[in-house]
């Protein structure tokens, strides 16, 4: 089982990690370029979430393809 302070350190690195990763993306020139299909994210879309990865149809079939089933509780 993971300790509080844990928990709580890899909340707080996952931003640090996507910064990271966003400042490589941008300095290999792929930032705002979809990661599935190679096209331009909108600007919309980059303005309201920076860190999009994928453009919005390859975001929505990637989010209905992993789709994860709800966890049953008593």
């Amino acid at each position: 089982m993971m300790s509080t302070a844990l928990r709580m350190t890899h909340h707080l690195e996952r931003p640090q990690m996507r910064a990271l990763c966003e400042r490589e993306r941008i300095r290999r020139r792929r930032y705002g370029v979809c990661i599935d299909c190679g096209q331009p994210i909108g600007f919309g879309l980059l303005n309201a979430c920076p860190t999009a990865k994928r453009c919005m149809r390859c975001q929505a079939v990637h989010e209905r393809t992993h789709a994860v089933a709800p966890h049953a509780t008593l």
